[in-house]
């Protein structure tokens, strides 16, 4: 009886290692598609494959402080009407205008706070578990 009960936990053990391996390749490969997402978004690193993940964090991490300078800069210099000064601080409000909301301040306010964790808090299955389907070059 000892025997029976002992081989059966071995085969439980080994089969809970291969599913923890797979579960271990998938979250890789999961998480070496998102790199390579992100790298292609990033210009200065888009055309090298060959680029370390620390890389292409710190270069998303510069490339969007030059978006947002950017943003800054053209609101600063595209101004609307009622607005004196474009601060970092009602940036917010500024692209509400320029988006023209058709509703109060408040509305735009909280709109552009819109909380997305919340969405992703409510799904069954993390969005970033889900199983993108690939386009064919051809269609």
């Amino acid at each position: 009886m000892m025997i029976v009960a002992t081989s059966h936990q071995n085969s439980c053990s080994n089969m809970q290692k291969l599913a923890r391996r797979r579960v271990r390749l998938h979250l890789r490969r999961l998480r070496h598609r998102e790199y390579s997402k992100l790298r292609t978004l990033v210009p200065s690193v888009a055309n090298n494959n060959k680029v370390s993940k620390v890389t292409v964090i710190e270069e998303a991490i510069k490339y969007i402080d030059s978006l947002h300078k950017a943003l800054v800069e053209r609101l600063q210099n595209v101004r609307p009407a009622g607005v004196e000064a474009v601060t970092e601080e009602n940036v917010k409000e500024v692209v509400c205008q320029m988006m023209s909301f058709n509703a109060s301040t408040q509305q735009c306010q909280q709109k552009a706070t819109f909380n997305f964790h919340s969405l992703e808090k409510k799904r069954k299955i993390p969005s970033f578990s889900q199983i993108q389907r690939r386009r064919s070059k051809y269609l």
